[in-house]
């Protein structure tokens, strides 16, 4: 898949939408997410320059998903799962910048 039918798919993915707007977290939302950030990161591998503007949307998720897993009055089960689904993010948006 080319990059930009990634970078499509990532924006058009609801993950940090509903996290933010409904604290609802969405295991498909997150795991397609994760999908197309390992893709992307397989499509910019040798490139000299990113798409900036992406990178710092995509972080965004980041740091929506550490924000709800600090949020006072998240319960254990799920604190304990957005920690895992940040750090997988976070590892991905790595991932990303160390292809180029």
């Amino acid at each position: 898949m080319e990059a930009e039918q990634i970078k499509r798919l990532i924006i058009g993915n609801l993950f940090a939408v509903k996290l933010l707007n409904d604290s609802m977290i969405d295991i498909t939302a997150h795991s397609e997410l994760c999908k197309n950030l390992r893709e992307l990161a397989h499509a910019w591998q040798g490139l000299e320059c990113i798409d900036k503007e992406l990178m710092q949307y995509i972080y965004s998720f980041v740091m929506v998903t550490l924000n709800h897993a600090q949020a006072p009055g998240v319960n254990a089960e799920e604190r304990e799962q957005l920690w895992n689904m940040y750090i997988e993010l976070d590892n991905l948006v790595l991932e990303c910048l160390a292809s180029e």
